[in-house]
């Protein structure tokens, strides 16, 4: 089994910029999925709501990369595709 060392972001994958995924030994989340929100309105003289439907709120997820033989131009892409994204 293969170890996960990148990823896909706006349309770039890691290692098309010389970067690797690197995790401390604590590299499992317990919360992955974002928490889901349902909208409810109250039935007014009666028992029970009409439900509208779920939302979910956005999960931010933290990585550190390692790299090697980055060149100025690979840095240059890296600060643009991942500040407009911040």
């Amino acid at each position: 089994m293969q170890d996960f060392l990148g990823f896909r972001f706006g349309g770039v994958h890691t290692e098309d910029l010389h970067l690797k995924v690197v995790s401390s030994s604590d590299r499992y989340q317990s919360r992955i999925l974002p928490s889901p929100s349902d909208t409810y309105e109250g039935v007014p003289g009666a028992d029970g709501a009409y439900y509208f439907g779920t939302t979910y709120n956005n999960v931010s997820f933290s990585c550190d990369f390692a790299f090697d033989n980055v060149t100025e131009e690979d840095l240059r892409k890296i600060r643009q595709l991942f500040a407009a994204n911040s």
